[in-house]
């Protein structure tokens, strides 16, 4: 098998090296842009995921206590119900004062545990959409 002999001025071969040199360049560029925003994208999921193990022990924690409040709940309203002339008994209202205030309190734990929960899923769908599109735009746009 012969060996076919090109001829290449030396303005060309120093045109090769130089559109070389620039894709290095470029390419390099890309990386680092990638490289950084990889970085950041493991950054925010680090926090999301500490966010979300709290948000978990939280929502487990209320639950509980949403369990255990209706039992005294239901126990209150029995203890009212089968005893018609306890309702008029300062012990009871005040009881019954005090529960009140505790599902008044319940009510705005819950509500903000529903918005921390709705941050969290729009988060996750952020991330899922930028994972999906944004990056597979940014791989591509630079590969031949």
């Amino acid at each position: 098998m012969g060996v076919v002999m090109v001829q290449l001025s030396k303005q060309a071969i120093q045109s090769d090296h130089a559109h070389w040199l620039n894709d290095f360049a470029a390419w390099n560029r890309d990386a680092d842009r990638w490289q950084n925003y990889h970085d950041a994208a493991l950054s925010e999921i680090r926090r999301l995921y500490t966010t979300i193990v709290a948000l978990r022990s939280a929502v487990r924690g209320h639950a509980d206590i949403i369990n255990g409040y209706s039992v005294l709940c239901h126990h209150h309203a029995e203890a009212t119900a089968d005893h018609p002339e306890m309702k008029q008994c300062d012990t009871i209202a005040f009881v019954h004062e005090q529960m009140g205030a505790r599902h008044a309190h319940l009510k705005e734990t819950h509500e903000r545990i529903g918005q921390l929960h709705g941050s969290v899923v729009h988060k996750l769908k952020q991330l899922e959409f930028t994972g999906a599109h944004r990056e597979e735009g940014e791989i591509c746009s630079t590969t031949p």
